[in-house]
């Protein structure tokens, strides 16, 4: 498991863990996680391309998505607005 998919996972069990799970909540994480999923290339690429290094894209990318997770609720426009506002974390 690379750091991203760890950095997922850790996400996940750490917010249903602190949260009241209802059914509603765990659809909206499972499908953060999947819209992550799908962008998790283009998000390494870019970082990068503008770092230079593989580990410090990772971190890069790590920070990306525990802001992302944290500001999740700030998403407007669903699936289809998420990559480019996923970019903009």
């Amino acid at each position: 498991m690379n750091l991203f998919a760890f950095c997922i996972v850790f996400l996940y069990i750490r917010e249903k863990n602190t949260l009241d799970c209802g059914v509603s909540k765990v659809l909206v994480e499972d499908e953060f996680l999947r819209l992550l999923k799908k962008e998790e290339g283009k998000l390494f690429r870019i970082a990068l391309a503008v770092l230079g290094n593989e580990e410090d894209a990772w971190d890069s990318m790590q920070q990306t998505v525990e802001k992302a997770w944290t500001k999740r609720s700030t998403l407007k426009g669903g699936a289809a607005a998420f990559p480019a506002w996923i970019k903009r974390k």
